[in-house]
Parts: structure tokens; C-alpha cells; sequence
């Protein structure tokens, strides 16, 4: 067997390790939107509904006024045949997907480069902190990233077997509809694909042409599948989440150009120099430039503990220079396959660009095959610049540094980051249920606060409510943005009514001084999560 073939066996064999070793205990709990994604898939492959009852919904689910797309529920549904409601069907899916997109970034800088930049790409991406992190989880980022990458794959071995289009369209529709920032990156390949295509056509001779047809029936399943997303943007519901995350939500930038234009005299200029678009384009470009920042790329990552340890950012420090390395010979050589890593990052910045939060690691997800495209590009091309002697030293060093760097980070992963970050991943509410079943009495009320978010979901999930009853309850339940405030014989609060003889859930603070708890839920350092008391 070659020597490639097994390195490529033994990345794959790494990443598999890093992506399935642990997965349902770190990250150390699930997330309420994991939670979420796992009940509904639960509901739709018991019921064919969401537990809201909708009919096998296709655009969205509700995922409490998140109006996810359906990619990822639907991805979990074969995974709850074989595991039921479980921790490890939710998370399966994710890191599934992470472990395909290593063979695809290794199959992509094949076709695009050679074998040795594509094995450096899968390696980049096997032990990428950022890759790793989205992984482990129930993101549909990461899905979304799996499909978009294979649209990219076909649509360049699509230059040789021309029907591959049509495949390669279905992956960059299927991404579109498994995560919310592929809905515009997705359009954006498409057109570049595209556009290659017509200037193939026309330069081609005339024997030499490719089919038409084949381009033909890409465009109508293309344009078929954005169709019902873009109907669907006049959803009042939908649209009102949409200006939720939008930065045109923000009135900063017209009641700045209101002032501008009134210390100008209102004058045709300053109108034009201070027009509202003006200044939402000065905020867009700022928020897009926020993903490039080297403290989110190489250093820390962003602020969100869920998205990754803040100890690391999404790449490692050596990757710094690679990348530097790679943008280089991109500028050097500026050809379409040089330049395609370069787009596709471009094109994944422009959907954080347009929400109010910037940077974003998951909205911005798409984007990690092409900075392992560019760190091998960059690899290689130093390689290239020293002798013999030296190149071998050269990548031994670099591959021992990215060594070293990938020991600390999953040192840190594997044993620091569960504890320190589980109150960010809602830690204690399987424990918390699991005890309050046992501990309620028949017919006794139970309280359950709200402070750390979404306790109904959860309390579907590990107790396995059916589905049926959940769908019959939707219409007749307090809600707060589709969550559930009560469920049979629990009420979730954000404050206790006092009534003798019920059972509560909650913080210590929230407990009276002069009560002991009948059970204590911790957190893995020790810390208490959820207290257990009975009102007397």
C-alpha cells in the first residue's frame, strides 16, 4: 500500500478518535438547543410532526422562535432508530459529518493541488481546535459544513463528468437548508460555479463543448430548492427572527445619520454622505473585518464558552504563519484553484457580517475547510523555498511544533474544559430530572425556576415524554416563545409560588434559609448546580 493511502487511513483513524472519544459526556451536557434538536427528531419519528404538531416540517422548526432549518432534525432521526432519545443520537450526526468533511478537504486539495496538500488539509482539519469543538456537539453548522464542502468537491470533479452538477447542487441546497448562514454562502458558489461553467462553454470548441443540458437541469434544481426559502423570508414569524439577529435592527446608524445630516444643514451632500445605507455599510464592513482579527483566529476564539475554550482560538498559533504562507502563494500564482480558498472564506464572513454579533465561530463555520486548504498550501510552499536538508527539517519542525500545540489544547479539552465551562452547557438537568422522578410524590406539584434556561425541554427529553401528549398540550399550555411554562404536574417559574406540600427545583439562593434540601444537584467542581426542597 502506498505510503499516502496510509497516512490518509491514519488521519481518518485520528479523527474518528477525536470526534466520537467521549462525545456524550464532553462537551459535558447537552446544550437546550441540542436538547431541542433531539426532541422534535424524536417527535417527527414517533408522530411524523415537531412536538408542536406541525406535519413534517421541510423549512423550519420552531426551536423556541429560533426557526432552525430542518437539515439537522431530520439528520438525527436514523440515529434515534438505533439509539432511541439519547445523548449520543444528537451528538452522532455532528461529529459524523466532521469526520466525512476530513476525507472531503483531503479530496478537494487532491483535485485541486496534489495528494500531498490534499493529506496536510485533512491533517490541519483533523486536529483544528475549531473543527474539533463543532464536532462533539449537536451543531448543524457543522452538517451544513459537510455538505457545503462536498457541493465545492463535486462542482470541481464536475469539470470532467459534467452531470456531476446536478449533484453538486443538490449538496449546496441540502447545506441551505441545515444551516442558516449556508442559505447565502450556498448562492454564492452556485454563481461562481456557474459562471465557470459559461466561460467553459464559450471558450471550449465546438466538439469540445459541455453539455448543456446537464447545466440546464443544475440551474431548475437549484433554483428549486432556493425557491421555498426565499417564499418563506415573507413568513411574518420567521421575518420577525430575522430582524431579531440583524444589524438593520439596529438604530444606531440612522439616528446617527438623522444627526450628521442636521449639523450639515440637511443639505444634498451630507444627505447623500450620511445616508442611513452609508453607515450600515460602515458597520457591515466592520463586523466582516471582525472574523479576520488574529486574537478570534489564532488566539482566543469568541466569546461564547460553548464555541470553544477561550484558552485557544480556532487554529493554532503555527497556523498563523502558514496561513500567512498560503495567502502568499495565492497572490503569487492567481489562478481559479489558488483562489478558491481565498472565496470561500471571503463568501463565509458574509453572513456574520449581516448579524449583530460578530465574530462568530458557528456562523462563520464554513469557512474552516478552506483555512486547512490554505495552512497546507503554506506548508508546502516553505517546504519548497529551502533545500532538500533544510525542507525535511523545516516541516519536521512546523509538524512537532502543530504536535505540541494539539497535545496542550486536548490536554485542556479532555480534562480542564468540562469543568470549567458546564454551567455553560446547562449542567445538572439530567440529574435533576432523573431525581425528581424519584423523589415526587403521586399527584404532587413540582416547581422547576427558569434561571438556567429552558428546563421544560430538558425535562421532555430525560423523561421521555410522548410526543402524542406533548402535541396535545401545545395549544392548551402557558408558552413563552414556544417554551413550555408546565407540563402535566410541573410548572416552570422564574418565581416560587408559595404552596404548601409542592416540590421545588431551584438555586440555593432561591431556597428559604430555614429549609434543607432534600437532594443537591453539583456541578463537576463541586460547585452546587440545583437544590431539591419541599415547601412546608
Amino acid at each position: 500500500m502506498k505510503y499516502w493511502k496510509l497516512f490518509l487511513i491514519f488521519i481518518l483513524l485520528l479523527a474518528a478518535f477525536l470526534r466520537l472519544y467521549k462525545i456524550t459526556s464532553i462537551p459535558p451536557s447537552l446544550y437546550w438547543e441540542e436538547t431541542a434538536l433531539g426532541y422534535d427528531a424524536y417527535s417527527i419519528m414517533q408522530t411524523g410532526k415537531d412536538y408542536h404538531g406541525n406535519i413534517l416540517p421541510i423549512l423550519a422548526l420552531s426551536s423556541f422562535g429560533d426557526y432552525k432549518p430542518s437539515g439537522y432534525f431530520y439528520a438525527i432521526v436514523p440515529f434515534m432508530r438505533v439509539f432511541g432519545l439519547s445523548e449520543l443520537a444528537v451528538r452522532l450526526p455532528s461529529a459524523f459529518a466532521g469526520i466525512a468533511t476530513v476525507f472531503v478537504v483531503y479530496a478537494i486539495g487532491s483535485a485541486l493541488y496534489n495528494k500531498k496538500i490534499g493529506l496536510f488539509a485533512a491533517l490541519f482539519y483533523t486536529i483544528q481546535p475549531w473543527s474539533i469543538q463543532l464536532s462533539r456537539v449537536g451543531f448543524e453548522t457543522n452538517l451544513a459544513t459537510f455538505l457545503l464542502a462536498m457541493g465545492v468537491l463535486l462542482s470541481i470533479k464536475a469539470e470532467k463528468k459534467t452531470w456531476l452538477y446536478v449533484v453538486s447542487a443538490l449538496f449546496f441546497g441540502l447545506s441551505a437548508y441545515t444551516y442558516h448562514s449556508e442559505r447565502i454562502v450556498a448562492p454564492l458558489f452556485g454563481l461562481v460555479v456557474g459562471v465557470r461553467f459559461l466561460f467553459s462553454y464559450l471558450r471550449s470548441p465546438k466538439k469540445g463543448k459541455p453539455s448543456l443540458g446537464w447545466a440546464v437541469a443544475t440551474l431548475f434544481i437549484g433554483i428549486a430548492m432556493l425557491f421555498p426559502i426565499l417564499s418563506n423570508l415573507k413568513n411574518p414569524i420567521i421575518a420577525h427572527r430575522a430582524e431579531e439577529t440583524s444589524i438593520f435592527s439596529d438604530p444606531t446608524p440612522v439616528l446617527e445619520s438623522n444627526a450628521l445630516r442636521a449639523e450639515d444643514g440637511n443639505t444634498v451632500v451630507s444627505r447623500v454622505l450620511h445616508h442611513r445605507y452609508v453607515l450600515f455599510g460602515g458597520l457591515m464592513l466592520q463586523q466582516y473585518v471582525k472574523n479576520f482579527s488574529p486574537t478570534f483566529l489564532f488566539l482566543t476564539g469568541d466569546e461564547n464558552n460553548r464555541h470553544g475554550t477561550h484558552e485557544f482560538g480556532l487554529l493554532y498559533h503555527v497556523e498563523f504563519f502558514l496561513v500567512a504562507a498560503g495567502l502568499y502563494i495565492v497572490c503569487v500564482r492567481r489562478t481559479f484553484r489558488h483562489m478558491l480558498p481565498v472565496m470561500w472564506v471571503a463568501f463565509s464572513a458574509l453572513p456574520v457580517a449581516l448579524t449583530v454579533t460578530s465574530p462568530h465561530t458557528l456562523r462563520f463555520a464554513s469557512a474552516a475547510p478552506a483555512f486547512a486548504l490554505l495552512s497546507a498550501l503554506g506548508i508546502v510552499f516553505l517546504s519548497e523555498v529551502f533545500g532538500k536538508i533544510w525542507r525535511k527539517k523545516l516541516i519536521l519542525g512546523i509538524l512537532a511544533i502543530l504536535c505540541i500545540e494539539s497535545v496542550v489544547y486536548l490536554h485542556f479539552y479532555f480534562t480542564h474544559y468540562p469543568v470549567l465551562s458546564a454551567t455553560d452547557w446547562q449542567y445538572g438537568y439530567k440529574d435533576l430530572f432523573s431525581s425528581l422522578e424519584q423523589l415526587k410524590k403521586p399527584n404532587q406539584k413540582v416547581f422547576v425556576t427558569r434561571e438556567q434556561g429552558r428546563p421544560s425541554i430538558y425535562y421532555m427529553f430525560y423523561t421521555k415524554q410522548d410526543p402524542r401528549y406533548v402535541q396535545s398540550q401545545d395549544a392548551v399550555v402557558k408558552k413563552d416563545q414556544q417554551e413550555f411554562l408546565e407540563l402535566g404536574r410541573y410548572v416552570f417559574v422564574d418565581n416560587i409560588p408559595p404552596e404548601k406540600g409542592t416540590l421545588v427545583a431551584s438555586s440555593p439562593s432561591k431556597m428559604p434559609k430555614n429549609v434543607q434540601p432534600i437532594q443537591t444537584i453539583l456541578n463537576p467542581d463541586g460547585s452546587v448546580s440545583w437544590v431539591i426542597w419541599e415547601q412546608q
